[in-house]
């Protein structure tokens, strides 16, 4: 979050029909080379027995990140306003002459879930799939797989490589049935599932 100037960040706005939409600043920075992107997420929703229900997930209204919407300095301002029928959406934006311009984005309030971001997270090389005790594995290379008992205390850990099965068999066939969380880890990756084992 950045500091606008103003004494808030953040705009809401409600329709005679009690929708609401919310706006604020959103901040990303990066250092080699120094700039930082401030832009504007948005929020639509409605009121339900007098408490605020999100009916979307934050979204970003605003140009993607380019020369022309990042710089070196905290100075963003964003503001919403509505109708019935019109949602618009005002944020500020440096030209290249660095000189700030107002933008307004018109919307209707049936914009489904808006333009989600999207995660900077990249999907995980492993999979797993548990049955009644078996535990499916697919895993690039090598990996640890680590068994927790229901109380979190760790009951088992060991290499596995590449796709196979796991199975309650030597030296894992001491474990009594019950319900275990399988953690498998391997370089940068991280992914758990529970596994039943019922003897």
């Amino acid at each position: 979050w950045g500091w606008s100037g103003s004494d808030r960040d953040f705009s809401v706005v409600f329709s005679s029909d009690e929708r609401f939409a919310e706006t604020h600043e959103r901040g990303y920075s990066h250092w080699d080379p120094r700039c930082i992107w401030e832009h504007g997420g948005g929020v639509l929703g409605e009121i339900c027995d007098n408490e605020p229900w999100r009916r979307t997930t934050l979204f970003e209204y605003t140009p993607p990140l380019g020369k022309d919407t990042a710089w070196d300095i905290f100075c963003a301002t964003t503001a919403v306003a509505a109708c019935d029928d019109r949602i618009v959406w005002v944020y500020t934006r440096p030209n290249p002459d660095t000189i700030l311009e107002a933008w307004a984005l018109i919307t209707d309030w049936d914009m489904g879930v808006g333009v989600v971001e999207s995660s900077i997270q990249t999907a995980s090389p492993i999979h797993l799939e548990a049955s009644l005790n078996r535990l499916a594995y697919d895993v690039p290379g090598e990996a640890k797989l680590t068994l927790y008992s229901a109380d979190g205390r760790k009951v088992l850990s060991e290499i596995i490589e590449g796709k196979g099965t796991w199975t309650p068999s030597p030296p894992s066939s001491h474990l009594p049935s019950g319900v275990y969380f399988a953690r498998v880890t391997t370089e940068g990756y991280s992914t758990g599932t529970k596994v039943v084992v019922l003897r």
